[in-house]
């Protein structure tokens, strides 16, 4: 370069980095590389490297802007020697600036003075991901928003392209240009940087055998960051009910759909209650359980059963399964099965126990909040939102789970659930009227599995993903 020109350039530059340091921005100075043509040389010793646009008297051939407007320079004199006929090599001294990763071109950012691309192999727009691997980076192209970013001071003519022989590294003026970069650095360290030495990272050619390997290993890597994205953005759904309810009702879509897989599925017509009027009935249920976890309620949701008759379900499908209070105040016609032990939506623990209720089973979720045992009905009490009773074997009344391990006192549970919003209809099915016999019903052993891969959906979403014992009861 010439003296006098290279002045001018270098308070240009100079004046380039004060600006990015007042503006806060890094302001490290390191070298980098750029190949033009020869006929170039006289312009760029007079106005430095421009970006295409401003520089109509530079033809580049073959360089293009995939990464849009700037100076296109690389970390490494190898990566495109070959850019243009009749090639130059110049060494320079670069200023990045604010920097991100880009895949393509993209529109300025203010606050954004270089990017990075690779055609190659691209990378994420987290600078971060994928930095530090010669493989990932030796073709990256770093663009240079401004002109006062870049500083030419050494041209070098290459001789035929160079090959790398990472084994012996015997290319004897890639050697050289090599050790003309770390000398070039010692300077615009002693300079730029305030004395500190910035590494300098020799990028080896990656192996044309390898380069398969790398692409599969970053394919791995982008479909990992691609499912982190996705369960983020599901964690932020969950945390509103509407977007709860919309993937617990996508989720228990999907769990019908792998349902029906299995044999003998077919026989019970195994349904969703509903899709589009779930939700609202979901969004209920979720708000229900925030309000029990505020009040220092019990929260777990567990399954249950609950029987109707066919001509109920349009009614089930837009309001749940209502009390009779509920269905009083919303003048709905809905049958009951009697309030023995009060009002409110009767379930039970297993499938058979109350099928002669109706000729339509349900499989719900429920929130029993707080609960009792009674042995009759009681008046309502504000601080109890489930009682359990049975006709058959009385309980001991009382605060308490109501869970018996004993099969045969526990089997006639009723447990009563004093809202709606305690319920949550999810399946239907049709109920055969058949017995347990010794594990020879099919239709009641996948209507229990039903319940079990219900009931692990309903830990994932409502119970912190704690497996809640799910215990078969038989008569």
């Amino acid at each position: 370069m010439n003296e006098e020109d290279l002045v001018v350039l270098v308070e240009r530059f100079i004046d380039c980095k004060a600006a990015l340091f007042g503006d806060r921005r890094p302001t490290e100075v390191t070298c980098g590389y750029y190949f033009t043509r020869q006929n170039n040389l006289n312009f760029i010793r007079l106005h430095g490297l421009q970006p295409e646009q401003m520089a109509p008297g530079i033809c580049e051939q073959g360089r293009g802007v995939h990464f849009g407007d700037g100076i296109y320079t690389s970390r490494n004199p190898e990566a495109f020697q070959g850019s243009c006929s009749d090639s130059v090599g110049l060494l320079v001294a670069i200023v990045k600036g604010k920097e991100t990763n880009v895949t393509g071109p993209e529109p300025p950012i203010p606050d954004v003075d270089t990017v990075v691309g690779n055609m190659v192999i691209p990378q994420t727009e987290d600078s971060e991901q994928l930095g530090g691997l010669d493989e990932c980076t030796f073709h990256d192209e770093v663009v240079l928003r401004q002109s006062a970013q870049c500083l030419p001071l050494f041209s070098f003519v290459k001789n035929g392209p160079w090959t790398y022989d990472i084994d012996g590294g015997c290319d004897n003026d890639l050697e050289n240009i090599w050790t003309c970069h770390e000398r070039l650095q010692g300077v615009m360290d002693l300079f730029f940087n305030e004395g500190r030495m910035v590494p300098v990272i020799r990028q080896k050619k990656p192996h044309a055998a390898s380069q398969q390997a790398i692409e599969s290993q970053l394919l791995a890597r982008r479909i990992q960051q691609r499912e982190d994205r996705e369960a983020e953005s599901v964690a932020m759904m969950m945390i509103s009910p509407a977007g709860c309810a919309w993937k617990l009702v996508e989720e228990i879509l999907f769990l019908h759909d792998e349902l029906m897989t299995l044999d003998g599925m077919t026989n019970l017509s195994l349904a969703p209650i509903a899709t589009d009027d779930i939700v609202f009935l979901a969004e209920r249920f979720i708000e229900c359980r925030m309000d029990f976890g505020t009040d220092g309620r019990p929260t777990d949701v567990t399954c249950g059963y609950h029987y109707t008759n066919q001509n109920n379900l349009d009614a089930i499908r837009q309001d749940g399964l209502l009390s009779r209070p509920e269905r009083v105040a919303r003048n709905v016609g809905q049958q009951t099965g009697g309030a023995y032990f009060g009002d409110g939506i009767y379930t039970g623990r297993n499938p058979q126990a109350f099928q002669n209720f109706g000729n339509v089973g349900l499989l719900v979720a429920i929130l029993k909040g707080n609960e009792r045992n009674v042995r009759n009905a009681e008046p309502p009490n504000p601080a109890i939102n489930t009682v359990i009773g049975n006709k058959v074997f009385p309980k001991t009344e009382g605060h308490g789970s109501g869970r018996n391990l004993d099969d045969k006192k526990t089997y006639n549970d009723e447990v009563v659930l004093r809202t709606s919003s305690q319920c949550l209809p999810l399946f239907s099915f049709s109920m055969r009227r058949y017995t347990y016999d010794n594990g020879q019903n099919k239709d009641w052993d996948n209507i229990w599995t039903c319940h079990e891969r219900l009931q692990g959906v309903l830990d994932r979403f409502f119970n912190e993903g704690r497996t809640l014992s799910v215990h078969r009861q038989r008569n």
